[in-house]
C-alpha cells in the first residue's frame, strides 16, 4: 500500500485522519510536513504522529488508553488557526514559519507564570516565546496586552529570582 492509501485506512478512536484542510493549514508549522500522519479530535485539535508509527498508534489505541500520541500542532476555530502549546516545545516545529519574540527573565517568568504584560514595540498576532533561543510557548500580542497559550497546568507557581539559579545556557 502507499502512504496515502494508509492514512485513509487508518482509523483513530474519537478522532479523524485529515486529509486536506486541517493539513494544508498547519503543514508550514512543521519541518518536513510530509514525514506526519495528520488527525483531527472532536474539538478541531490536528495532531501530527510520525508517519513511519501511525498504524502502531491506531493498534495501541483500539487496545489500551493512550494518553498522549503524537504532538497538538494547532486547534481550528472558525477560521482560525491556533497554535499548539506542544508545538512551541517540539523538535517538528518550522521555526522559518514563525514570528518569534525574545523576552528577558523578568517577561520570561511572567510568561511562564500566565501573568498579564505587554509587549508594545513587538508586532501584532502569534508569537513563537523564546527565553536565550529557547522557545516557551505561544501568545497572542494585541499591542496592549497579551493573551497566552502557556498551559494553565503547566505555569510557574513559585517565586523566581534570576540571582538564585545559575544559567545553563
Amino acid at each position: 500500500k502507499t502512504a496515502e492509501s494508509q492514512n485513509c485506512s487508518l482509523k483513530v478512536k474519537n478522532s479523524k485522519v485529515v486529509q486536506s484542510q486541517g493539513a494544508k493549514l498547519v503543514k508550514d508549522f512543521i519541518v518536513n510536513p510530509s514525514d506526519f500522519q495528520y488527525t483531527e479530535t472532536p474539538d478541531k485539535m490536528i495532531i501530527a504522529t510520525p508517519s513511519r508509527i501511525a498504524d502502531k498508534i491506531s493498534y495501541l489505541r483500539s487496545n489500551v488508553r493512550v494518553v498522549q500520541a503524537g504532538v497538538a500542532v494547532a486547534q481550528l476555530k472558525g477560521k482560525d488557526v491556533i497554535p499548539g502549546a506542544p508545538l512551541a516545545l517540539s523538535s517538528i516545529l518550522n521555526r522559518k514559519s514563525c514570528k518569534m519574540v525574545e523576552l528577558d527573565w523578568t517577561q520570561a517568568m511572567a510568561f511562564l507564570k500566565r501573568e498579564s504584560f505587554v509587549l508594545p514595540e513587538c508586532e501584532k498576532g502569534w508569537l513563537l516565546v523564546l527565553y536565550k533561543g529557547v522557545a516557551l510557548g505561544w501568545l497572542k500580542n494585541l499591542g496592549n496586552r497579551t493573551n497566552s497559550l502557556y498551559p494553565a497546568e503547566w505555569h510557574v507557581r513559585m517565586q523566581a529570582d534570576a540571582s538564585q539559579y545559575t544559567p545553563l545556557f
